[in-house]
Formats: C-alpha cells, sequence, structure tokens
C-alpha cells in the first residue's frame, strides 16, 4: 500500500510500505493493506512503517489526521519530523534543559502530557527528549 506523510514544511514521506502504525485518539492504529476506510484524529506520537525491504521508518507527529483507504493511507499533521532527521545537538539541549525543569522540582507536566500540541520544531525536540530520558511512550 502507499503511505503519504505530509506536515506543513511539505512532504516527508512518500512511497510503498507493509504496515503502518500511528498513535490515534483510542490507541495505537496498526494497517495493514486492503485496511477497513478510515479517518481519526492522531495524538502526538511515534508513527512507524515497515518497508517491503523490511527496514523500519520511524517519524514522531504533533497530532493530525489520519486516512485510511484499502491501499492508501494517509497522514497530516502541523508538525511531523523523520527520527533519523532529529539533530543530535539540538536533542542534547532539549534534554539539559527536561533535566533542569526536573531538577527544579517541576511539577506541572501540563506542556509534556499526551494531549498536547507543539508550537514548533524545538517543542517537539523537547518532548521527544523528556520522554526518551524517562523511558516514557510517546503515545
Amino acid at each position: 500500500m502507499m503511505l503519504d506523510i505530509i506536515s506543513l514544511e511539505g512532504s516527508l514521506f512518500q512511497g510503498e510500505v507493509r504496515f503502518v502504525a500511528a498513535p490515534g485518539r483510542q490507541g495505537e492504529l496498526g494497517i495493514l493493506p486492503r485496511h477497513a476506510p478510515l479517518l481519526t484524529e492522531l495524538i502526538p506520537g511515534d508513527v512507524h512503517c515497515d518497508l517491503p525491504s523490511g527496514e523500519r521508518l520511524h517519524f514522531y507527529v504533533n497530532g493530525g489526521i489520519l486516512e485510511v483507504q484499502p491501499h492508501h493511507v494517509s497522514i497530516l499533521s502541523d508538525l511531523a519530523v523523520r527520527a533519523a532527521d532529529l539533530d543530535e545537538a539540538a536533542a542534547l539541549e532539549a534534554k539539559r534543559l527536561a533535566e533542569e525543569k526536573l531538577a527544579a522540582r517541576r511539577t506541572d507536566l501540563e506542556p509534556v502530557h499526551r494531549g498536547c500540541r507543539f508550537n514548533d520544531r524545538t517543542d517537539l525536540l523537547f518532548q521527544i527528549a523528556f520522554f526518551h530520558i524517562h523511558g516514557l511512550k510517546l503515545s
């Protein structure tokens, strides 16, 4: 089946896949070819797909819309990033900021709860780093 992942910055991925997993409002969605048509809201988290070669690609989205047709899946998100494109220096800086906030005994975790909306790429990197250093899942 074909997969399109599109953000405001443009198309992140367009190609043939064997499987897609995405963080839906009601839980993780797994989509195989010939899936029943579906339109649903996505929450912030990890989208991954398996290519025909067996390689798995990961993307992070700040939510959005998932449309499934029997042979085509479309993901539309305001902000999305390929996991492979994450800037290590920016992620380390986001990790440092997260650790500072935790050291300050910050109890308001509202910006990192599962229903949040990211304002920009830096916020997304901060969220990914926060969840990563605490071993939490994004969805």
